[in-house]
């Protein structure tokens, strides 16, 4: 049987698509009387809608979706304080009611209460089976995907970031790089890594700092690092450590060595020297899957297949890079 389309609804109500679409999405723009005789319609004829067939009405501000993220991340990191900026912004904009929901562990039904859909945010504290388990049907994560996820993802594009950092410092001359990272396993500082790596032509070093780990300790143990000219930090917070402890070993940043970081936090263009970092798209993210779910929920996107949208990042170039020694 043939799929009910706009087009079908609009020639048997005599309006227009316009009015149609603008009627099932739940925006403002028709009437009352319009949107009512719409999902009259739409229900006689079966036009497939997921508030629709869960017998709900479609109206402005009328859906309420959730933002479940760890406690840890929602607290203390301002990455995740951006992307939750950016979530609730265009919420708003658009008309639905977001509530963002704290976790003590992994997500519960009682957590997704009341919610048309819900988006996972947050540092991956459990395996990413157990995300796309989450006890609901309309789920985007935000994060790279686990293999064959069946859920919509929304993440930064890390490869081609990690790319962008090694095209820069390649042409700065650099070879002997090292890449530090304070947690091991983040698919996102894997694929940036690779990036990196693809970049540069060879496979940078690696340099792990443990929790409370001094950096300048770390570096003056690991004999690999005592040529290196650039390091690449997975995050600005790893960044700041070293350009602290390249300091106080007398290093000349860039004169001696570069340094690079990631987020572009407040911190790194106040700092001095002010901080090269990749400018990760935080609230974009944010913004991005409210709308990824919002075409899931309004029927917008009704097509099986999961999503991959990664947004490009830009490298900002300040004061912690320069030409290799």
């Amino acid at each position: 049987m043939k799929s009910v389309t706009l087009d079908d609804l609009a020639r048997e109500l005599n309006i227009s698509k316009f009015s149609v679409s603008r009627a099932l999405s739940g925006k403002p723009g028709v009437s009352v009387e319009t949107r009512r005789a719409v999902e009259t319609m739409a229900r006689e004829l079966g036009y497939r809608h997921p508030a629709l067939s869960a017998g709900r009405s479609i109206s402005p501000g009328s859906h309420t979706v959730g933002l479940l993220i760890p406690r840890g991340d929602a607290e203390v990191s301002e990455f995740w304080m951006h992307v939750l900026g950016g979530a609730e912004a265009e919420a708003k904009r658009i008309g639905f009611k977001l509530e963002i929901r704290i976790l003590d562990g992994k997500a519960t039904p009682d957590d997704c209460r009341g919610l048309g859909g819900v988006i996972i945010a947050g540092r991956r504290q459990v395996e990413s089976s157990d995300h796309a388990k989450a006890p609901h049907d309309l789920v985007v994560r935000i994060g790279h995907p686990a293999p064959l996820e069946p859920n919509d993802t929304v993440s930064g594009a890390s490869w081609e970031g990690g790319f962008l950092i090694g095209q820069h410092l390649r042409d700065h001359g650099h070879r002997r790089i090292v890449y530090v990272t304070d947690r091991d396993g983040d698919q996102s500082r894997e694929l940036r890594y690779e990036g990196l790596a693809d970049a540069v032509g060879v496979r940078p070093g690696r340099l792990l700092l443990p929790p409370g780990a001094s950096f300048r300790q770390a570096i003056q143990e690991e004999e690999s690092t005592r040529a290196t000219t650039a390091f690449v930090c997975a995050t600005d917070n790893v960044a700041f450590s070293v350009v602290y402890g390249l300091s106080r070993l007398g290093k000349d940043i860039p004169g001696d060595v570069s340094v690079v970081g990631c987020n572009d936090y407040a911190q790194a263009s106040l700092m001095s020297p002010q901080l090269t970092t990749l400018q990760a798209p935080m609230r974009q993210i944010g913004r991005t899957a409210v709308q990824v779910l919002a075409q899931r929920l309004l029927g917008e996107w009704r097509d099986p297949l999961s999503r991959r949208i990664e947004i490009a990042q830009t490298l900002i170039v300040r004061e912690t890079t320069g030409p290799a020694p």
